[in-house]
């Protein structure tokens, strides 16, 4: 699992990609280069300057599943029901729950 706290105080997005002869620059929305390669990137220069992006959605699918889970409670769900039988919901809202906490 990615821990995105070691990301807190990032240059926050949107980012781009510049793309120079030799030099790919990622630059954030005030033109400052938050990253810079010796060498043309293309599909990596544009996963760089995606990356606030992305950490912004792990962060919201994280809370949209710590949200689902805190309507349950998972161990009465599963209490009683062998592990064997638990139907998917049951054992989707276990791995889930493994995954986030």
């Amino acid at each position: 699992m990615i821990d995105t706290d070691k990301y807190e105080g990032h240059t926050e997005g949107p980012w781009k990609a510049e793309y120079g002869d030799y030099t790919t620059h990622v630059t954030n929305s005030d033109g400052v280069v938050v990253a810079s390669v010796g060498f043309e990137l293309d599909k990596d220069g544009q996963l760089i300057a995606d990356a606030p992006l992305l950490l912004a959605e792990v962060k919201r699918l994280r809370n949209g599943i710590r949200s689902i889970l805190s309507d349950y409670d998972i161990i009465e769900l599963i209490r009683d029901v062998p592990a064997d039988e638990w139907n998917f919901e049951q054992q989707a809202l276990v791995r889930m729950m493994e995954m986030i906490v």
